[in-house]
């Protein structure tokens, strides 16, 4: 739902099943082209670096309908790629 990254690529990594949960294991790429809000009062400028995120998806069913769904991934690493670098460095 957010422009600020460009041509995204998702892959399904793997996937498996065990009892009503279904995992699939993703990960996604694209260019930081276009500028985005942090906690939506922050403007970050684009780097127009490649960023990547992965992370798991679970889906629980009761009988054939997905009941619950949970979304894990790394939200720091995803933070740190569209960051400026810190102009300060520790000695």
């Amino acid at each position: 739902g957010d422009d600020s990254v460009d041509g995204p690529d998702v892959s399904i990594l793997s996937n498996c099943a065990a009892g009503r949960n279904v995992y699939v294991q993703w990960r996604v790429q694209g260019r930081f082209d276009n500028a985005a809000f942090l906690d939506d009062d922050i403007l970050i400028e684009p780097s127009h670096r490649v960023i990547v995120s992965a992370g798991v998806v679970i889906y629980t069913f009761a009988g054939t309908v997905v009941d619950r769904i949970e979304c894990y991934y790394d939200a720091l690493t995803m933070l740190e790629q569209i960051l400026p670098p810190s102009d300060t460095a520790e000695g």
